[in-house]
């Protein structure tokens, strides 16, 4: 997993460094962008009945302008997910006679690191982009809850676990258009994907990866 992490992380380098390369003309005056984001998506599980999962991503972006064609952003996200397993036939739940659900929830505060290359830039409404770059997140809040049936209907829980991975990275790409309006205003839409570089939590038993997808809008303001 780390050879895969650092291989990603080199030729994402590679790229930035070739690209800054061969733009080398004048930046614009407005070279600083803040704006805010917010990316409904669909969560992919591997190893789950249950494949799909709403989750929202809600940040704050801070944009540099590096050249016409190149701008570095980051910012700070609060991601939620909850993940509902559906039939869970693992561990706590071995019987053929019980009937067992698992449901996971994980909140991330995650800091993304975005290079930003415009393919067609027009100086008065459109702009469009694609966008690569990696999120460390931090967890705030887990759990991983198995629920029992028991002879009268009631529900048991039978097993709370907390121990996903504290730290989460992941690889993200998009492709984007931002919008003019009045002034120094823009609204963006942000069409993309992260996949997670790490399994969901350290047991044997839970090693999800995450595929998500989502559909990102947000307001900027350049200066």
């Amino acid at each position: 997993m780390l050879n895969r992490t650092s291989i990603l992380f080199t030729l994402f380098l590679v790229w930035t460094l070739s690209a800054i390369g061969q733009d080398n003309q004048e930046v614009e005056t407005e070279s600083w962008k803040v704006g805010s984001y917010f990316m409904p998506s669909l969560v992919f599980k591997e190893e789950s009945s249950n494949r799909f999962s709403f989750a929202p991503v809600l940040g704050f972006r801070i944009e540099k302008q590096l050249s016409n064609q190149l701008t570095l952003r980051t910012g700070l996200n609060y991601s939620n997910t909850i993940i509902d397993h559906g039939d869970w036939g693992g561990a706590f739940c071995d019987s053929t006679m019980e009937s067992c659900t698992r449901i996971s929830e994980t909140s991330y505060l995650e800091i993304p690191l975005d290079l930003k290359y415009y393919f067609l830039k027009e100086k008065r409404k459109i702009n469009s982009y694609l966008k690569f770059g990696v999120i460390t997140s931090m967890s705030v809040r887990n759990s991983n809850e198995i629920t029992r049936s028991v002879d009268n209907g009631a529900m048991v829980i039978v097993y709370v676990d907390n121990r996903f991975r504290y730290q989460q990275n992941y690889f993200s790409g998009a492709i984007g258009a931002e919008f003019k309006l009045a002034g120094n205003v823009e609204i963006l839409i942000e069409p993309g994907f992260r996949y997670s570089f790490l399994a969901l939590t350290q047991l044997a038993d839970f090693t999800n990866y995450t595929l998500m997808v989502g559909l990102g809008v947000g307001v900027n303001y350049k200066f």
